[in-house]
């Protein structure tokens, strides 16, 4: 037994003991539901008050006894203001249960259906959507209408995404999920189905569901029946497991799956990240056997790490996903997709060669596909699509004096900047303790009141060359309403850029900022508390703005102290070892990137649009547009063909005349005079019919020789 963290697991309801509740091999859906809500403590965490709706996400391959089950046992402790979710208007491929979807007996999901009729003739729980029935109504929500503020907090990726109001205003929130393998994350569990709430596909799924945990208050897995093999989320494998699983924690809900697979809870993306943060609860309990499923299969290492070479961000991965679980009235390319997709799983599920062409086929097109992104950071900036990405930090592990601390923690080092010799282009350049320290300054034609009216110094980093976005919070104001401290996390391509050539990751860097404002100067400084990918060990530094020339004119000046993690042919190579090379490619790659920095601060003071790439695309967007493009080309070939099936002769529908190879020229001169006009002229008629006639003569002798 242990005391819950506060704010961990959704609202908890005063739950105070986080046990996680695994029953099996011991009857039906209903016995094991309620054998595993009781142990797991869902009567003491769910409010007092029977009058309040509790909502039920039931997630893909989640079977109707479950969800039915479950509010059979609400309506029996009182609970009779029931809604469960669902997403009308989308009739699924998969909803990847066991079964395959609503006709075999799972439902849910975001390729899944209604909600309307997935409880059955329950006499315990009328179905959805109904008024009627001994136990009252059950409601339904719509997760892709009415859709209100999720309430998530600035430091969030998902800040500013709205959900369903039915979920976000219940009472008391349970989340269903099925038990499935999946070819990308392993396998899916509570984490996966959180995703489902959103209204549309995460860019990130591992944060949105780290993030989407404090708004489900318990879990629930249906492993009644699950699905395993290489792919059982898209194409379904079913395996009898007889077990439920609860929890009021998301987390160890899914650790507890993980461990009945048999497979490393790592495995998956999304827990990798939720154990990261926000983690497992401070203690807990597990009631239950943690057995290993018999005969279950995980998918194979190969085609985990095949889909792992394709880019979390990029289109190629994101599409061949959303097709294998595309609805039936998708667009007809992204369907075609999904059926080579599907087909290749199926194939792969019966045939070992076949899931190593399909392992095969994946690493090409991830080799292919990090080809092209390599060419456009160098090449095509404009075509690298931009991220928007939480904070990545707890603000609360921050108090002021963390805060305070930045801007003195880096005099030091400015001092030492300052003190080095500045080359023909007036920066410096050196080296401390293995990182590189520089610095430079540019003196712009702009009074010095403009420019810091123009070009916000809180915003400043967001100014730098190859900026692809990142997430800033600011933490404190002035009494003025500037800010003074914040909290920022930034992503730039890799630098210089043609380390993307050798695998080259995107400098991820969180950072605490101390802004100060001052008569005729302003200066932001920041420190690097973190970096999610390991792409950088410092990334310090400052910017100041300062009058010169009595405020005639503007001086910027950068300082920095950066190093960042090479990709391996790098580290292999060991640069340390050419010092001159070394020097010669360093001071290169930072007079290039600052003196772009510089360039874009001018071109913010002149509002001319500076940042590089383009705004990501929904998951279906290019698929949609190559539809578009075949459906107009599909009515463009039927026009063509009916204007070759007009009569001989005859006017089609765009005012053209048509003739055949067959027409003889008197004929033909016949029909060009016109509805009363003039007979054509007889050196006309002559000439076609000696040209018929020579045509004739070189047929023939054609044939006889």
């Amino acid at each position: 037994m242990a005391l819950v963290s506060e704010g961990r697991g959704g609202q908890n309801h005063g739950m105070t003991v986080v046990v996680a509740a695994v029953a099996r091999d011991g009857g039906d859906a209903g016995r094991l539901v309620e054998r595993a809500v009781a142990g797991a403590g869902l009567w003491a965490a769910l409010p007092a008050d029977t009058a309040l709706t509790v909502a039920i996400a039931a997630g893909r391959g989640v079977a109707p006894a479950v969800v039915e089950s479950l509010v059979g046992l609400l309506y029996a402790h009182g609970y009779t203001s029931v809604a469960v979710t669902g997403r009308s208007g989308h009739a699924g491929r998969h909803t990847g249960g066991p079964s395959g979807g609503p006709a075999g007996g799972h439902v849910g999901g975001r390729a899944g259906g209604h909600a309307d009729g997935l409880l059955g003739d329950s006499s315990d729980a009328p179905s959805a959507g109904s008024s009627e029935g001994p136990l009252g109504g059950l409601g339904v929500i719509d997760l892709g209408a009415d859709l209100v503020s999720g309430g998530f907090a600035a430091e969030c990726g998902l800040h500013g995404v709205s959900l369903a109001r039915g979920w976000v205003e219940a009472g008391f929130r349970i989340s269903v999920a099925g038990c499935a393998t999946h070819p990308e994350q392993g396998y899916t569990l509570c984490l996966a189905a959180l995703c489902d709430l959103l209204p549309e596909p995460p860019a990130d799924r591992a944060e949105a569901a780290a993030e989407l945990l404090a708004l489900a208050d318990f879990h629930l897995i249906d492993a009644v029946e699950s699905s395993h093999g290489p792919a059982g989320t898209f194409v379904p494998v079913p395996l009898a497991t007889g077990t439920v699983v609860a929890c009021a924690d998301g987390v160890l809900a899914d650790v507890v799956g993980a461990c009945l697979m048999g497979v490393d809870p790592a495995t998956s993306p999304l827990v990798a990240r939720a154990l990261a943060d926000p983690g497992l609860p401070a203690a807990y309990r597990i009631d239950g056997d943690l057995t290993p499923f018999a005969g279950w299969r995980n998918p194979p290492r190969p085609l985990l790490d095949a889909m792992g070479r394709l880019a979390d961000e990029g289109a190629l991965r994101r599409t061949i996903l959303a097709a294998a679980e595309a609805p039936r009235d998708a667009d007809r390319v992204l369907v075609r997709i999904g059926d080579v997709v599907g087909g290749a799983l199926r194939a792969g599920e019966r045939n070992p060669l076949a899931l190593a062409a399909l392992c095969w086929s994946l690493q090409a097109l991830g080799t292919a596909e990090a080809a092209v992104r390599s060419w456009q950071v160098m090449f095509a900036k404009e075509r690298v699509a931009r991220r928007r990405t939480s904070l990545g930090l707890r603000l609360g592990d921050y108090a002021a004096a963390d805060y305070e601390a930045v801007a003195t923690l880096l005099e030091p080092v400015e001092s030492l900047i300052d003190a080095l010799p500045a080359d023909e282009h007036g920066m410096r350049l050196g080296l401390l303790d293995g990182s590189t320290v520089f610095g430079c300054e540019r003196t712009v034609a702009a009074p010095y009141a403009d420019f810091a009216a123009r070009v916000d110094i809180s915003r400043a980093i967001s100014y730098m060359n190859d900026y692809l976005g990142g997430c800033v919070v600011p933490v404190a104001t002035d009494e003025d309403g500037r800010v003074v401290w914040q909290a920022e996390r930034n992503l730039y391509l890799p630098q210089p850029n043609y380390l993307a050539m050798f695998g080259g990751d995107v400098i991820d860097v969180c950072k605490l900022e101390s802004i100060r404002y001052e008569p005729g100067r302003r200066k932001i400084s920041w420190r690097t508390v973190r970096s999610p990918n390991g792409s950088a060990l410092f990334d310090d530094g400052s910017v100041t703005f300062a009058a010169a020339d009595g405020g005639r004119r503007t001086t910027i000046t950068v300082r920095v102290r950066q190093r960042f993690t090479l990709p391996l042919f790098w580290q292999v190579v060991d640069l340390d070892a050419w010092p001159e090379l070394k020097a010669a490619l360093v001071a290169d790659a930072y007079r290039q990137f600052f003196a772009a920095t510089m360039d874009n601060f001018e071109a913010r003071y002149e509002d001319r649009d500076f940042r590089i790439g383009r705004r990501s695309e929904p998951v279906g967007r290019p698929t949609e547009r190559l539809s578009l493009l075949l459906d107009l080309a599909s009515v463009s070939a039927e026009s063509a063909r009916e204007r070759l099936r007009a009569p001989v002769g005859e006017l089609d529908a765009d005012g053209f005349e048509h003739f055949s190879a067959d027409d003889r020229p008197e004929d033909l001169l016949s029909r060009l005079r016109g509805d009363g006009g003039s007979p054509v002229s007889r050196p006309v008629a002559d000439y076609l019919r000696g040209l018929r006639e020579a045509i004739t003569r070189d047929f023939g002798r054609g044939r006889q020789r």
